[in-house]
């Protein structure tokens, strides 16, 4: 005889709001085991109750195990899916970087007690007290994003991982994950060994735009005047490093001394590295 499920007057339980859930509860009776306990009641239960799909079941036999209590529960919420070999995961962040600046991008206005537009020219530096240009921290493009990849264990060898070393600090020498040569650093990964079937790594990155000719990069180049009065626009790698050995002129109106730039300096401190020996795309 099949076995038969039959819900329990008032077996059932609702709660309503973001996180609703429901549960029927059925009796089955003349049921060999939990598999006809499971045929019985999928025979029977709603596909979902209030719109809620099932996504588990409690089972209690009798002492003599032909009859059941079996109750359906029904929720929005889904249970966590381990992910398998191959699969990833992503997440990004634009949060912008503080930079400390010297120099200025545009005068907007200056003044002296005679009122606006009187003030002395300071060849571009902010914050120059006549002893040290002391500059201003601002806020800056940074986009920093990870990567998380189910790598199977063949691939992560004592050699794989060390590319992963030696590629740590570095720039990435050509176009990657939508970043220009020179934009994307690698700020490293950290590795973890899921038994006999694979490794779940995470690749840190951080991007940065770079600063070079129109139509080139995303962000126009520095513009920087100098002491001699020419004003000349320095392209800047997103992780190179722009640096002014000053000098001391004489202002205009007052003849006091202010800074100057009178060179500018674009250094590369971090080696370039081909970001494709990551074996995760590019």
């Amino acid at each position: 005889m099949a076995a038969v499920a039959t819900l329990i007057q008032d077996g059932y339980q609702y709660t309503t709001g973001p996180n609703a859930r429901a549960s029927l509860t059925y009796i089955v009776v003349d049921a060999v085991d939990e598999d006809a306990v499971n045929i019985a009641v999928t025979a029977v239960r709603p596909a979902t109750w209030h719109s809620l799909p099932p996504i588990s079941r409690d089972l209690t036999p009798t002492e003599d195990n032909t009859t059941w209590l079996c109750a359906v529960n029904y929720t929005l919420r889904r249970v966590k899916t381990i992910p398998t070999t191959g699969e990833s995961q992503y997440n990004f962040d634009t949060t912008g970087g503080t930079e400390r600046i010297l120099q200025r991008l545009a005068a907007v206005q200056k003044y002296s007690g005679s009122g606006a537009g009187t003030g002395e020219d300071t060849y571009g530096a902010i914050n120059d007290d006549g002893d040290t240009v002391h500059g201003v921290d601002i806020i800056v493009p940074k986009y920093s994003f990870s990567e998380t990849h189910y790598i199977a264990n063949d691939s992560v060898t004592n050699a794989y991982k060390g590319k992963l070393y030696s590629l740590t600090g570095t720039t990435n020498d050509a176009g990657f994950k939508g970043s220009l040569a020179g934009e994307a650093l690698f700020l490293g990964a950290v590795g973890s060994s899921r038994g006999d079937e694979d490794w779940e790594i995470n690749f840190r990155f951080a991007a940065r735009p770079n600063r070079v000719a129109a139509g080139a990069g995303q962000r126009t180049p520095v513009p920087v005047k100098f002491d001699d009065g020419n004003t000349v626009n320095i392209d800047v790698g997103g992780w190179e490093y722009l640096w002014f050995y000053y000098a001391k002129v004489q202002s205009a109106n007052d003849k006091s001394l202010i800074h100057a730039p009178k060179y500018a300096y674009v250094e590369r401190v971090y080696e370039e590295g081909d970001f494709s020996d990551l074996g995760i795309g590019v």
